[in-house]
């Protein structure tokens, strides 16, 4: 049975019935401890949760100097992009990371058993992701991170057949090692969104194309519109879908380059640059399936409308 010896003044109340003088020094005791008895240390930091877990100065930034412009992103540009893995080895969904241990992305992601999670990736096809400058140089990022997901936790109120509440957190077994290309997406909290939000978000993953109907190993990105509500659901009702939308999710997508999220998206983030950095507004939902080849809808989950929640589930 082991024994261990401290100043009696720092033992909680939990432990003091246990204690047994065996010491001539009246300012300790000897305690043995039982498998069933804990010491609690009322000194030691308390385990973060909830906000606390959020970097909110650090969050969706980029290396500014990296970034350029087109429909495919460059090392550096999403670092807070997450590639979701299933047990069959294929990367069938995305997400964002938004602390840590935590990737949020689409309750139907889990559709697909999902096994680790990839981060700090742009290119799969490559076996290191670098940036060349024009005068030659270029820089190269760390080898992704592959790490095994500890829990999936979606919204109990999801509907797969209704496409609604489509949220869910990723728990990762250890943290995520932060760089350039490993960082997480703000989000929508006052102290970084926007009072008045863009007409235009961008939209990012590796989905499927319009021009090859195939996966895309290169991470891409395009600036869509945000749609009103009422246009989208008349929208739908033309299209003869069994959907509708609400306040808690966002229609996008629709304009005259077509552009919209993809099959393969699924779980990526609708995003837009805040008072500090990018901010995460929706999460890649569902869309009909032409996409991206006639004017049709994305529908994405309404992140701040579950913001409660996700705070809540921040363990």
């Amino acid at each position: 049975m082991p024994m261990h010896t401290r100043p009696s003044s720092t033992f909680s109340v939990v432990t003091s019935p246990n204690l047994r003088s065996s010491s001539t020094d009246p300012r300790t005791h000897k305690v043995c401890c039982r498998t069933s008895v804990q010491v609690v240390d009322q000194f030691a930091p308390l385990a973060k949760k909830g906000r606390d877990l959020l970097n909110m100065t650090e969050c969706g930034k980029q290396s500014k100097t990296r970034i350029a412009h087109g429909k495919v992103a460059e090392v550096f540009e999403f670092p807070w992009m997450a590639l979701l893995q299933g047990f069959d080895g294929s990367f069938h969904c995305g997400g964002s990371l938004i602390a840590e241990r935590y990737v949020l992305t689409a309750a139907h992601c889990n559709k697909i058993r999902v096994y680790s999670v990839r981060l700090g990736e742009t290119d799969i096809s490559q076996k290191e992701d670098c940036i060349r400058y024009p005068d030659g140089d270029e820089e190269c990022s760390a080898p992704p991170q592959d790490i095994p997901v500890e829990k999936f936790l979606k919204n109990r109120l999801h509907s797969a057949s209704q496409k609604k509440n489509d949220i869910a957190l990723v728990r990762l077994q250890w943290a995520a090692q932060l760089s350039d290309s490993v960082r997480p997406i703000c989000l929508p909290l006052p102290e970084v969104s926007r009072k008045t939000l863009p007409k235009k978000m961008t939209v990012s993953g590796w989905g499927y194309t319009e021009v090859s109907k195939m996966t895309s190993n290169q991470l891409r990105y395009a600036n869509i519109p945000i749609q009103s509500l009422t246009r989208c659901n008349q929208t739908l009702r033309r299209l003869k879908t069994d959907w509708s939308v609400d306040q808690s999710q966002i229609c996008a997508g629709v304009d005259d380059d077509k552009a919209d999220n993809c099959h393969g998206d699924s779980g990526g983030p609708l995003q837009y640059f805040g008072k500090t950095g990018f901010v995460i507004h929706g999460i890649v939902s569902y869309g009909v399936s032409t996409c991206g080849t006639e004017a049709e809808p994305g529908i994405y989950t309404k992140v701040s409308h579950y913001m409660d929640w996700i705070i809540d589930n921040l363990i």
